[in-house]
């Protein structure tokens, strides 16, 4: 099946680029966007409370993950990529370790089996790499405490709609490629082809937010 060899491509392409992810996604960890995650997060702790129970899906090297730990929630970390969680693990301060539980499992199958549930669920630049992410998303939302709270970020839009945000995306991948010469770092190229599902094509939102309105969810913020 299709799904699997994206599953899979998915697993063995983040095992070799985990080393590297932080230094090549500049578009993630650039002053700007960071800004804005920790301004989301803080705004949805203040909602659910301290401690909320996050799950964390596809948390890759901890970009959502170790944010709300250091709000005081307790997180529940899942990817595919048993070395992006190795690099999660190293960046958690040894204080925090008890509020951490770091599971390395495909997403669909990791929700069909939970049996807990959640204040939070989150997704980060995750969705566009997952064959059927509204199946996926509709798993999450049944694992949501009442009032409880999906948050999804950094995702690709349809490219009619993003012309500023590619120029802007152009400037930061050029300006992360400068960096890395004057470090003398020397990453290898990654073959996102099969993995980036979505990319092209970007993030229904119109079909987003009909599955959110069909299970009685509210939209708090979209931007």
């Amino acid at each position: 099946m299709i799904s699997d060899k994206v599953k899979l491509a998915n697993r063995i392409l983040h095992d070799k680029e985990a080393l590297y992810y932080d230094i090549l996604h500049s578009e993630i960890w650039n002053f700007y966007e960071q800004l804005l995650i920790k301004r989301d997060i803080g705004t949805i702790v203040k909602i659910i409370g301290i401690p909320a129970r996050v799950l964390d899906v596809g948390c890759g090297t901890g970009n959502l993950s170790l944010k709300f730990l250091m709000l005081g929630s307790e997180v529940t970390a899942l990817d595919i990529s048993q070395r992006m969680l190795d690099i999660l693990q190293s960046k958690v301060p040894n204080a925090l370790k008890g509020r951490i539980h770091i599971v390395c499992e495909d997403a669909d199958e990791f929700l069909l089996q939970e049996k807990d549930y959640y204040d939070v669920i989150c997704f980060s630049s995750v969705l566009h790499h997952i064959p059927n992410y509204l199946a996926t998303l509709n798993l999450a939302i049944s694992k949501l405490n009442p009032g409880g709270i999906i948050y999804i970020v950094h995702e690709p839009l349809p490219s009619e709609k993003v012309l500023r945000n590619k120029v802007l995306g152009t400037i930061d991948g050029y300006l992360n490629y400068l960096h890395m010469r004057r470090k003398k770092m020397a990453p290898p190229i990654f073959n996102y082809s099969l993995t980036d599902v979505h990319s092209k094509r970007g993030i229904h939102l119109k079909s987003l937010m009909t599955l959110m309105e069909k299970r009685n969810m509210n939209i708090v913020r979209a931007h």
